[in-house]
Parts: structure tokens; sequence; C-alpha cells
């Protein structure tokens, strides 16, 4: 996985938990801003996010239940990107 998959991979999970006025999502738009592939993975990241939150309610319970949200989403990421 690229530095730039790896990096929007967690970056779209931590963002996922943090209130919109956390300090810390002013680093991830320095982030952001630092390279034009950080957009288009974390771009990445949110469609495929997306794809999930159409999937039946009772099958997005047992990803979050399994605590490896971000890391089975990192690995999806991985096989279609």
């Amino acid at each position: 996985m690229s530095d730039a998959r790896h990096q929007a991979a967690r970056w779209f999970t931590r963002l996922l938990e943090l209130p919109a006025e956390h300090p810390e999502r002013n680093r991830f738009a320095q982030w952001l801003a630092a390279d034009p592939r950080h957009a288009e993975e974390y771009q990445a990241f949110a469609a495929l996010w997306e794809g999930f939150a159409r999937r039946p309610r009772r099958w997005r319970g047992r990803l979050k239940a399994s605590g490896g949200g971000g890391c089975w989403l990192a690995a999806c990421h991985e096989m279609t990107g």
C-alpha cells in the first residue's frame, strides 16, 4: 500500500469519530493540501465507505463491532485500487 493510501485510510477512519470542530481536523486540512495524491486517495476511501453505507444495517454493525473497519476498508481499497 502506498504511503498516501495508508495515510488516507488512517485519516478517513480517524475523522469518522472526530467532532466537526476538533483541532486535529486542521492537521487533516494541511495534509490534504500538501499533495494532490492525498485528496485522490482520501476521496477513494470516501467513495468506498459510501458504498458500505448503502449496505444493510446488520452488515455494517458486524463491521463496526469487529473494530477492524479501518483495516478492512484499507484492504478493500488496496484490492480495488
